[in-house]
């Protein structure tokens, strides 16, 4: 759900059930608020209210919901992260890619897995010993 289409049900639920005074809206908005986030905004801005004895502004309650969980201060905070994620990590792009007799080595980074490859340390289902290079038993009982 959009926050949009979330506050203007907000708002018909006031009208409709006369919800008129500053504190009860408060009241009423942070109980229909759900989600992580809310969870953690609705204990800070409880623990705010409790410390202060003056009732907060309804214009300025607003105008803070707004801001908080507006779809625009998401995409906003995404653009963000996205920055800060381009900052922090170089790309590939000016990476180059090399070939080895191995493999192709990834911008001089190391080479590829080579999995499924074959293993040349069985023979018959023995177990080949890198002490003497015989098959059938290990280097620690050699």
């Amino acid at each position: 759900m959009k926050f949009e289409d979330w506050w203007r049900g907000i708002q018909l639920f006031l009208k409709s059930n006369r919800v008129i005074e500053t504190g009860d809206r408060i009241t009423v908005i942070l109980a229909h608020l759900r989600g992580d986030v809310a969870g953690i905004y609705i204990q800070k801005k409880l623990n705010k209210l409790d410390e202060e004895l003056e009732t907060q502004d309804w214009d300025n309650f607003v105008k803070e919901i707004k801001t908080t969980f507006s779809n625009k201060s998401k995409v906003a905070d995404a653009k963000w992260k996205i920055e800060i994620f381009k900052q922090e990590y170089k790309s590939t792009e000016g990476c180059h890619n090399y070939k080895t007799s191995t493999g192709t080595t990834y911008g001089g980074r190391g080479q590829p897995m080579d999995i499924g490859r074959s293993n040349n340390n069985f023979k018959d289902g023995k177990l080949k010993c890198f002490n003497c290079n015989k098959y059938g038993h290990m280097a620690k009982d050699c």
